[in-house]
C-alpha cells in the first residue's frame, strides 16, 4: 500500500514538474476571462484596426471585411457590412495581411488603407461606399513591383492624408519608405478620391527592416538586428533623421510609440523592448518583459499593454512611468488561438486577430 501512495506522489510529482517545464520563462498567471466571442471570418484574420463603431479586418485569402459593432456589458453584437476578396476586378484574389482605418474626413465615411501581398500595391476603400475605380495609391516604380513591407498614416489634416509605406527596392538591396501626399477630393458619388503624387522618399534603409509606426509628427522603423530608428516629419510631410540605437536584446519585427514611449516586439523568444526617450529620440531608461516569448503585434490603453504572442495568445501588462523609471507588472495572459495582432478598446475588451477569426476577449483583473 506504501509503495502505491510512493508511485502516486513521484508520478504527480514529475507531472507537476513536466507541466512547469512547458512554461515558458516568464509565463503570466492569468486573468479571468468573463466572456470570449469569436467572429468567423472563414479563415485567418492577418490584421485588425477598430474604432468605437468600426471592425475592419484583413482576411488573408478572403480579403478584407468591414463590421458594425456594439458592446453591451460582456457581450458585442456585430453585423457585417462588406466583404471583398478581389479588390480590383482582375479575377484574382488578393489576399490582404496589413489593415488601417482612419478617423473620419470632413465628415465623410472612412476611407480604408490596406497592405496586401508582396508585390501589390496599397490601396483604399470607403466603408459604406466601396469604390470600383481610384482604389489605388499609384506605385513608386513598375506595377506589381512594390513590395510592401508595411505602411503607416498620418490623418490628422482636415483635407490631406500623408501615407508612408516601406517597400523593398526592385533594383538594390534595400528597402525605402515612398511618402504620399494625398489631397482629398469630393467625387461625384459622395466617396472620397485622392489625387497626388510621390512627395518624399527615404532611401537606403536596412533590406531587413520591417515594420514602421507613426505618432506624434515621429515615424519609428522596426530596424531589424540594427535595432530602431527614429524619423521626424517635415513641415512638408517629409522625413529627416532624428536618432538610432541599437542596444537591443534581440531582432526588432513590430513597433509601437506614444508620448515619449517606445516598443518593440522581438523575435525568437526574446520578449518585448520599453524605452523612454529624451527629446534627441535617445533612450534614457529601458526595461525588457516578457521574455520566453516572440511579440508580433503591440497595443496599448491607458497603462494596459496588450502582446501578441503567437501560440502564446495574448498577454497583459500594466506600465507605469515616471521620469526615470518603467515599472511593468504582469497582469496575465488572454488564451486564444494562434494570434497576430491584437488591440484594445478598454482595459477590459480585447480584440485579437487570429487563424480562428476575430476573438473578442472581456476580461477582469
Amino acid at each position: 500500500m506504501k509503495k502505491i501512495l510512493v508511485l502516486k506522489i513521484i508520478t504527480f510529482s514529475l507531472l507537476l514538474l513536466w507541466s512547469n517545464a512547458c512554461r515558458t520563462p516568464s509565463d503570466p498567471v492569468g486573468v479571468k476571462t468573463k466572456s470570449q466571442i469569436t467572429i468567423d471570418t472563414a479563415g485567418y484574420c492577418r490584421d485588425i484596426s477598430i474604432n468605437d463603431s468600426l471592425i475592419v479586418v484583413a482576411a488573408d485569402e478572403n480579403g478584407y471585411q468591414t463590421y458594425r459593432y456594439q458592446l453591451t456589458g460582456n457581450s458585442i453584437t456585430y453585423e457585417l457590412i462588406n466583404e471583398v476578396n478581389d479588390i480590383d476586378n482582375d479575377g484574382i484574389i488578393d489576399r490582404l495581411w496589413s489593415v488601417e482605418l482612419t478617423d473620419k474626413i470632413n465628415g465623410h465615411d472612412y476611407p480604408l488603407f490596406f497592405g496586401m501581398d508582396y508585390g501589390d500595391a496599397v490601396i483604399y476603400q470607403n466603408v459604406n461606399s466601396p469604390s470600383s475605380y481610384n482604389w489605388e495609391v499609384a506605385p513608386d516604380g513598375s506595377p506589381n513591383r512594390d513590395w510592401v513591407r508595411s505602411m503607416a498614416i498620418d490623418y490628422s489634416h482636415p483635407d490631406r492624408i500623408l501615407v508612408y509605406v516601406l517597400k523593398e527596392d526592385e533594383s538594390t538591396p534595400t528597402n525605402y519608405i515612398s511618402v504620399r501626399f494625398l489631397d482629398i477630393i469630393n467625387d461625384f458619388d459622395s466617396t472620397i478620391v485622392f489625387w497626388g503624387g510621390l512627395t518624399n522618399r527615404l532611401d537606403s534603409l536596412s533590406i531587413e527592416s520591417q515594420d514602421i509606426y507613426y505618432s506624434d509628427s515621429t515615424l519609428y522603423i522596426a530596424n531589424s538586428q540594427l535595432g530602431i530608428q527614429i524619423f521626424k516629419q517635415t513641415s512638408s510631410g517629409g522625413l529627416e533623421f532624428k536618432s538610432e540605437f541599437d542596444n537591443i536584446p534581440g531582432e526588432v519585427s513590430d513597433i509601437y510609440a506614444n508620448n515619449g514611449l517606445v516598443i518593440a516586439g522581438l523575435t525568437d523568444d526574446k520578449g518585448c523592448y520599453l524605452a523612454l526617450l529624451d527629446s534627441n529620440g535617445q533612450p534614457t531608461v529601458n526595461l525588457r518583459i516578457a521574455d520566453g516569448y516572440t511579440v508580433q503585434g503591440i497595443d496599448m490603453y491607458n497603462n494596459v499593454l496588450a502582446l501578441a504572442a503567437g501560440n502564446d495568445g495574448v498577454l497583459l501588462y500594466d506600465v507605469r512611468l515616471t521620469e526615470n523609471q518603467i515599472v511593468a507588472s504582469e497582469i496575465g495572459f488572454v488564451d486564444t488561438e494562434y494570434t497576430y495582432k491584437v488591440e484594445l478598446v478598454n482595459e477590459y475588451c480585447v480584440f485579437a486577430a487570429t487563424r480562428n477569426g476575430i476573438q473578442v476577449s472581456f476580461i477582469e483583473y
